[in-house]
């Protein structure tokens, strides 16, 4: 086997063609040096041919090591605008979650209000927005957020690799913030199963919404237990669609600086 290639393909050097080739032309050169010549030179080996090749070679290499450092620096880059993307459109999957959230809760506060408003003469009440409302108050919303994006970007390392290491903070701060905030809304949901269960279990009929019956025959039956006020009493205090304002906010700040880095 050729000492040169063994040499490249033992140390498993980058680029190994460019520079196997580079070592064979000066073995060829060598030889051919070594051959008789006439003359006062004849058959000895010039010390200046020897460091012009040896020139050649450590020049190939410097070359070799700088064009694989530019080529990983590059891979590099790109793994971490791709992670960065991946990121970015989670989080705003997220926010539109959020938001749909927000909606709901609003929605239900509302709901509960306007009943609570027309608890003692529900037949005031106006029929089209008591249409509306009728139901909100025993529907349940379910509704999940994700972080996959991020667990891959601490899998695979990318949070060393960010330039602006505070964008690294912030996106494990947002991250952070929207489970907490969807574990608030879990929490308020229990309390809602809660309430649907006490009036449930304290109604004549537990059927009454699936019976057919007008809204206003639903409500005065349920307001003529506690346990009806109570339920709408806890979705109008305890619901606040302030607590997903600044967790949309949040991701809307850190979508922008992802932006500015991709």
């Amino acid at each position: 086997m050729d000492l040169g290639y063994y040499f490249f393909k033992v140390n498993n050097f980058p680029s190994k063609g460019i520079l196997y080739y580079l070592c064979t032309t000066i073995k060829r050169n060598k030889m051919k040096n070594s051959e008789p010549k006439s003359g006062w030179n004849s058959g000895k080996w010039n010390f200046g041919d020897y460091t012009r090749q040896l020139s050649v070679v450590v020049l190939g290499i410097v070359i070799t090591f700088l064009g694989t450092a530019a080529i990983n620096t590059l891979r590099e880059r790109k793994e971490v605008r791709n992670t960065l993307k991946l990121v970015c459109n989670e989080l705003l999957d997220n926010k539109n979650t959020m938001i749909e959230i927000r909606s709901r809760i609003e929605l239900e506060v509302d709901a509960a209000r306007f009943l609570l408003a027309h608890k003692d003469d529900i037949k005031s009440a106006d029929a089209d927005s008591l249409d509306l409302y009728c139901n909100i108050p025993f529907e349940i919303l379910f509704s999940s957020t994700s972080a996959d994006a991020l667990e891959l970007m601490k899998t695979s390392g990318i949070f060393s690799k960010l330039s602006n290491e505070t964008l690294g903070l912030e996106i494990i701060k947002t991250y952070n913030e929207i489970r907490v905030t969807a574990e608030t809304f879990q929490y308020l949901t229990k309390i809602k199963e809660e309430g649907i269960r006490s009036v449930s279990q304290n109604l004549d009929d537990q059927f009454i919404l699936f019976a057919g019956h007008p809204a206003t025959f639903i409500w005065d039956t349920i307001f003529a237990i506690p346990q009806g006020e109570n339920m709408l009493m806890n979705i109008s205090y305890i619901f606040k669609s302030e607590y997903f304002d600044n967790v949309i906010n949040t991701i809307d700040v850190t979508v922008m600086e992802i932006e500015e880095m991709l």
